[in-house]
C-alpha cells in the first residue's frame, strides 16, 4: 500500500515466489509447452521444434542473453519470432546481411507482421531511418532488424536507450 492509500502491490519491489513444489512446476512447464507448439502450428504450420530450439526459446522467454548458434535451415528465426511474440515492445535482431534482414521482413510480413517489422541498414537514407524510430516510438514495430555496426554510431545508441526508457 502507498502513501496515498492506493492500494496496489507493487511487484518490481518484491523478488518472485520462490517454490520448491515440483508439481507446480511441471504444470507449468507443461503448459508452456503447449503454448509454445500452439504458436508454432498456428503461426508457422510446423509441428514440432528442431533440435536446440526449446533450449534457445526458454532462455529468452526468462530474459536470460542468449546467443543461439543452430546450423543452416535448423530454425534460428524462430527463436527469436516465438519469443517475442510472448513479449511487449520491439525486438532487436542483430543481423550482419542486409538481404537477410530483407529476408526476414519479407517473411515475418507474409506471417501477420505486416508493417510491423523494419529494418535498419546503410541502404535507408537520414528520413527513412528517423520514419522507422518513430513507428518504434509510436509502438508500431515488433521486430527490427539491424546491422552489428549500427551500434558504433552513438544517435543508434542514444535512440535505442530513448526506447529503453519508454519501454518499448
Amino acid at each position: 500500500v502507498n502513501k496515498n492509500n492506493n492500494h496496489f502491490i507493487d511487484f518490481n519491489l518484491h523478488p518472485p515466489l520462490q517454490t520448491n513444489n515440483k508439481k507446480i512446476n511441471e504444470i507449468f512447464d507443461t503448459k508452456k509447452s503447449q503454448s509454445l507448439h500452439k504458436v508454432l502450428f498456428q503461426m508457422f504450420g510446423y509441428k514440432t521444434f528442431n533440435d536446440g530450439q526449446i533450449p534457445i526459446i526458454n532462455n529468452i522467454l526468462f530474459q536470460e542473453n542468449t546467443l543461439g548458434i543452430l546450423p543452416t535451415g535448423a530454425g534460428k528465426s524462430l527463436c527469436f519470432q516465438i519469443p517475442s511474440m510472448f513479449q511487449l515492445g520491439c525486438s532487436i535482431v542483430i543481423c550482419p546481411i542486409k538481404a537477410l534482414m530483407n529476408d526476414h521482413v519479407d517473411e515475418l510480413n507474409k506471417y501477420g507482421f505486416k508493417n510491423r517489422s523494419e529494418y535498419i541498414h546503410g541502404d535507408l537514407d537520414r528520413i527513412e531511418k528517423d520514419i522507422v524510430f518513430e513507428k518504434i516510438k509510436n509502438g508500431q514495430t515488433k521486430f527490427l532488424f539491424i546491422s552489428p555496426e549500427r551500434f558504433q554510431t552513438e544517435n543508434f545508441r542514444s535512440v535505442i536507450k530513448q526506447l529503453l526508457n519508454n519501454n518499448l
